[in-house]
């Protein structure tokens, strides 16, 4: 409880208006989603392969953190999102319990991008 309070409190400090538009209208569209974290370097590596799956995000937190990164999934793929992170060797401090999964192959059709900040990231990280 104190560390969700503590945790709050340190989001509102990087508060961004138009990108917290943007969070409540993608995750309103796909109907309430779950937040997402994993340690790693570069984030992009991370969303990358999520989209290659098939995951859809939105919600990113990436800059304030150097060695932590977040997203928001829609409630039914974050089970398998946090084992596709697992699986690509990615260590999840946030989420859903889940073992890790290692499929063979992506599904070709990347995951479209989200919101406003989805584009961004779709126009940084291809």
């Amino acid at each position: 409880m104190i560390r969700q309070l503590f945790q709050a409190l340190d989001e509102i400090g990087h508060l961004n208006p138009i990108l917290l538009i943007d969070e409540v209208l993608s995750t309103g569209r796909n109907g309430g989603g779950v937040r997402i974290g994993w340690y790693a370097g570069a984030a992009a590596n991370g969303v990358r392969l999520l989209r290659a799956h098939g995951v859809r995000t939105w919600g990113y937190k990436m800059a304030y953190d150097s060695d932590r990164r977040w997203c928001m999934v829609r409630k039914r793929q974050a089970k398998w999102e946090v084992g596709l992170l697992r699986g690509a060797g990615y260590g999840v401090f946030e989420g859903p319990a889940s073992p890790p999964i290692r499929p063979r192959t992506n599904w070709g059709v990347p995951a479209p991008a989200q919101g406003f900040a989805g584009l961004i990231m779709r126009l940084f990280i291809g």
